[in-house]
This record gives structure tokens, C-alpha cells and sequence, in this order.
């Protein structure tokens, strides 16, 4: 059952170019609270990007990007937390900014580098962290 409701948040997250219905959320409520501009939160422009994005972005930008998604999949009562403090919001998001830059680590030549990562997406690789990690409901 778990892996069933994994393939379907990593369905919902898929490979299209446009951003699909979750990842559209997600930047809805970046785009809602974009006027809070010098707060570690905002700013995150990464919600769609691939790897290869994610590996040129400022810390700032991946840990806002990462703050993104889990407020949305919290508001979606998606996550394991029945509350969440804006403090641990911030260490959650700066864990998953940690998780993913090990992932998405440059590696190789330059050729090497993108061919690795040319097809990975910042929203799929974040979905099977927060899982993998457990604080995605099952």
C-alpha cells in the first residue's frame, strides 16, 4: 500500500515540462508569499527545475524552494506533523536542501555532469526524500 501511494505522489509530481497540479500549488503559495522578501522562506524559484538547475542555485533559493513544499504538503495534511513551528519549517527545509545537494552532487566532467542529471526534477527527487525520510503519510 505504501509503495502504491508513493507511485501515485511521484505520478503526481511526473516529467512534464508544464508544472503538474502539485507543483503548481506549490507555486501558488510561493507566488502568495512572495511579498515577504528578506525572510529566509521566500525567494525559492526551483519548484520545476531540474538537477542541473538545483545545482547552480544559491543555498537561499534551494532552502525557500524546499520551505515551499513542505508548507503545501502540510496545508494538504500530507505530512506526519499535526503542527509545525515556523523554526522547524526552517530546519526541515534546510535538512531536505542538505539531502538533495548530496544527491544532485556534480560528478565527473562537465558532459558527465549533465547527462546524469538532465532528466532529474527537483519536485520528484524532493517527494522521495520527504517519504523516504518519513514524514510523508502513508
Amino acid at each position: 500500500m505504501k509503495y502504491i501511494k508513493l507511485v501515485a505522489l511521484l505520478l503526481l509530481v511526473g516529467c512534464s515540462n508544464p508544472p503538474n497540479e502539485f507543483e503548481q500549488s506549490v507555486i501558488d503559495f510561493a507566488d502568495s508569499h512572495s511579498n515577504n522578501s528578506g525572510v529566509w522562506s521566500s525567494g525559492g524559484t526551483l519548484h520545476v527545475a531540474s538537477a542541473l538547475t538545483w545545482q547552480q542555485a544559491s543555498f537561499q533559493n534551494k532552502r525557500a524552494t524546499c520551505s515551499d513544499f513542505v508548507n503545501v504538503l502540510f496545508s494538504q495534511q500530507r505530512l506526519t506533523f499535526l503542527s509545525l513551528e515556523p523554526h522547524k519549517i526552517k530546519t526541515m527545509s534546510e535538512t531536505l536542501t542538505v539531502i538533495l545537494n548530496e544527491k544532485f552532487a556534480m560528478s565527473g566532467t562537465e558532459s558527465q555532469n549533465k547527462n546524469r542529471y538532465k532528466n532529474k526534477k527537483v519536485s520528484i527527487e524532493l517527494a522521495k526524500i520527504i517519504k523516504d525520510i518519513g514524514w510523508l503519510l502513508d
